[in-house]
């Protein structure tokens, strides 16, 4: 006997798909007679032919319907979800609050990708629903979102590990400009204060004895590190000869004497012995070897420290003694850039003109240009003036760009660091401010001033409140406080 649908849904309702074929009374079909299917409406109506037995079949039937029935709706009672699974089908069934009866709801959605028919409307109401591609798709977005905050996360926890360096604060990044005296009596309060807040970043020695000299270093590194600075920067001019802060000390031959001799080895050797009497000091830094070149007219004073008045000599003799005292970690100083060779005058007596033309300048620079090549660590600026390189006749060459920056920096490729002579000399005019800030707005990286007093404490002041109004860049001093730090890397502290 055919089933029909139940009544009250109409067309909202999916295909009914276990509709019974037979009657229940046929054996071994395991269907049932689903009930209203007319069947029974025959028998409450009388319609049954005598003597058939078809009464007795109507009443058997509406029993079986009416247990299958009580059997459902006990099943229905005993589970806690509104649907039930065939367990000869993967096919999941809703049931019907009305009737109690069943349609499929279909959780897979593979018969319509395969047919190419897309789903009705509702179908895909969980992520598994969805078209396998879409389901790749979404999955290769996910984990491309899980990477990029993986490596945010990494990039932030490794920002907050210290990689990245704060800056540095103001007074400290001008003090590793700052070369201050410190004279026979030794470091006073006020210096080791100084040093102590980074305000003195190195210091120039002129000792009573080898003795005190030790003591004093060890007072200042102390300072230095206890205030969280980089370890000092400790000068001396340290050449022979003539200039021989410790006189009992090397160079055991003047440079003179060395120049005479033409042996690279043998002054050399005379450097390594100077490094290593200094260095067993705390001294690490020799304000040496002279490279000007002589002429008849040179100030005797002058002329008295150099090596030859032949530039080849020049070089090489001074080139060896820098390596010299490299080799035993202490820092060589080529000086007194861009020579002083043709000066008249001491400019430690009044200001000085160097009067030469281009191509006496080019001979003078050949020693610097070598002792460059050969590695030397830093080169100190003269406070002559050189009317044929700088456009202002009387600018000394430290406040000078044009000798500094274009010369020194880009002419000769120097990336070391770059010293003044003594800012308190004769001949220099300016005050201490004035002249700090020229200086370093000219190139330089050090600021020396020799003759003590509060002149490098003034300066300090200058140069911070030339930062603070905007006259002064600060990225300019960042560069200073980078090649100072930088050199002080490569000597050890004592």
């Amino acid at each position: 006997m055919e089933g029909r649908l139940p009544p009250g849904d109409g067309d909202d309702l999916f295909e009914w798909t276990d509709t019974p074929s037979r009657t229940p009374s046929e054996p071994g079909t395991g269907e049932r007679e689903t009930p209203g299917t007319g069947e029974r409406e025959r028998v409450e109506t009388g319609e049954h032919e005598a003597g058939t037995g078809e009464h007795e079949r109507g009443s058997t039937a509406e029993r079986a319907a009416l247990r299958w029935q009580r059997k459902r709706a006990e099943r229905r009672q005993a589970t806690s979800e509104g649907r039930a699974v065939r367990p000869d089908t993967r096919e999941r069934r809703a049931v019907r609050g009305d009737t109690g009866e069943r349609r499929p709801v279909r959780g897979d959605t593979g018969e319509f990708e395969r047919s190419g028919r897309k789903p009705p409307p509702g179908r895909r109401e969980r992520h598994r629903d969805l078209p396998a591609r879409i389901r790749q798709r979404q999955a290769i977005g996910i984990g491309a979102v899980a990477l990029i905050v993986l490596i945010l996360l990494i990039v932030l926890i490794s920002g907050g590990s210290g990689n990245k360096s704060e800056p540095v604060p103001l007074k400290k990044l001008v003090g590793q400009t700052i070369v201050a005296k410190v004279g026979a009596k030794g470091p006073d309060p006020t210096l080791l204060k100084s040093v102590r807040k980074g305000w003195v970043g190195s210091v120039i020695v002129f000792p009573r004895s080898a003795q005190t000299l030790s003591a004093d270093v060890e007072r200042l590194q102390s300072a230095a590190s206890d205030g969280g600075n980089p370890p000092l920067l400790v000068m001396i001019d340290q050449e022979g000869g003539d200039v021989k802060r410790l006189p009992d000390g090397p160079p055991d031959e003047s440079p003179q004497q060395l120049g005479q001799a033409g042996d690279a080895d043998a002054a050399k050797s005379q450097g390594e012995k100077t490094a290593t009497y200094l260095s067993g000091l705390g001294v690490n830094t020799d304000l040496a070897p002279v490279l000007d070149v002589p002429q008849p007219t040179t100030d005797k004073d002058i002329a008295s420290r150099t090596f030859s008045s032949n530039p080849s000599v020049v070089s090489s003799m001074g080139v060896a003694f820098a390596q010299g005292l490299q080799a035993e970690n202490v820092i060589a100083t080529a000086k007194h850039f861009p020579g002083l060779g043709r000066a008249t005058a001491s400019t430690d007596q009044r200001p000085v003109t160097i009067a030469a033309t281009t191509e006496d300048l080019r001979t003078d620079v050949i020693p610097f240009k070598d002792a460059i090549e050969a590695g030397v660590g830093m080169v100190m600026v003269s406070t002559a003036s050189y009317p044929t390189l700088t456009p202002n006749s009387k600018e000394p060459a430290a406040f000078s760009p044009a000798i500094v920056q274009q010369l020194l920096r880009s002419g000769l490729g120097f990336k070391g660091v770059i010293i003044t002579d003594d800012l308190q000399a004769p001949s220099v005019t300016e005050d201490p401010q004035t002249a700090a800030t020229d200086a370093l707005q000219a190139g330089n990286d050090l600021l020396l001033f020799a003759q003590g007093g509060d002149a490098s404490t003034k300066a300090f002041g200058a140069v911070i409140s030339g930062i603070k109004k905007g006259e002064i860049s600060r990225s300019l001093v960042q560069g200073a406080y980078d090649h100072v730090t930088s050199l002080k890397k490569t000597v050890g502290s004592q």
